[in-house]
């Protein structure tokens, strides 16, 4: 048997007055368990009920997709950059329910606004 890697509280147990306290509780799984999620780790959460801290199992080995939509705080400040966002916005029409609509714009803006980043800033990690 393997214990997990832990994340989180040093400690899985604590007596009522706080003076002592321990690392009872553990995961422990078997080769056959690491070989298919090699990137599991047990998460230590806080103290609701008990005096023992839950344990929580996630896998990190995850593909979430493609990163999240992000901005530069010096494209707000650009001028015609609003109105470049509102106009691309505007003009991608996208079939779908309203979530899908919204997810799908998002798609499309952030694409635009990667050319449109390029094409106002430049490079900016070529720019000295």
């Amino acid at each position: 048997m393997l214990e997990l890697p832990y994340v989180g509280k040093k400690f899985t147990w604590f007596n009522s007055n706080g003076s002592a306290k321990s690392r009872l509780d553990k995961v422990l799984v078997c080769e056959e368990w690491m070989q298919i999620w090699p990137m599991c780790k047990q998460y230590v959460q806080r103290m609701e009920v008990s005096n023992h801290c839950a344990l929580v199992v996630k896998s990190m080995d995850k593909d979430w997709g493609p990163k999240p939509f992000r901005t530069i705080d010096a494209w707000l400040s650009e001028k015609g950059f609003m109105e470049m966002v509102k106009g691309r916005w505007t003009s991608n029409s996208v079939q779908g329910s309203g979530f899908m609509k919204v997810k799908e714009k998002l798609k499309h803006l952030k694409g635009d606004l990667k050319v449109w980043n390029r094409n106002v800033f430049g490079n900016i990690e070529t720019i000295k």
